[in-house]
């Protein structure tokens, strides 16, 4: 897909998707939305926003389309241990936007898709949350992700 028609696409899928159903856990994705190059242990604000929902009694969660190489293991292993569930594609073979992906991970959080909210920084990705039936927020920015959140009720700490 060229730059222009991904830009054009952007433009004309919508952010945010919700819906009424309560939500009881809150999924990331992990490269260009927990980790970017600027923050490559982690975006201290989303973390501290992971920490809180979970806290606060939500199931958080990974779901990444990278390879999980040892190297990736070992450098965020503590990231790691503050989610409920850490998915890679390279090892369930669902890869995201495949709908199957999401409803995997809703299903090893022990929700049902609705009840997942879907962060992501890629429109396609959140596309394929929503055709799962689980909500979603196009990430790009933190402070249009926390404008997001509050918008839907969740607690932001």
């Amino acid at each position: 897909m060229s730059v222009a028609v991904k830009q054009i696409r952007n433009l004309v899928c919508y952010d945010v998707f919700m819906s009424d159903t309560p939500i009881k856990a809150v999924v990331f994705d992990l490269l260009g939305v927990l980790i970017t190059s600027q923050h490559p242990m982690g975006q201290p604000l989303l973390l501290e926003l992971a920490s809180s929902l979970r806290k606060a009694g939500y199931k958080i969660g990974i779901l990444s389309n990278l390879q999980p190489s040892d190297q990736l293991q070992k450098d965020c292993a503590q990231l790691f241990e503050q989610f409920n569930v850490v998915i890679f594609s390279g090892e369930t073979g669902l890869v995201k936007p495949d709908p199957e992906s999401y409803i995997s991970a809703a299903e090893q959080l022990g929700c049902r898709p609705e009840e997942v909210l879907m962060i992501d920084d890629a429109a396609e990705n959140t596309e394929g949350a929503k055709r799962a039936g689980c909500q979603a927020i196009l990430y790009r920015t933190e402070s249009q992700l926390r404008s997001d959140l509050k918008a839907s009720g969740l607690p932001l700490g």
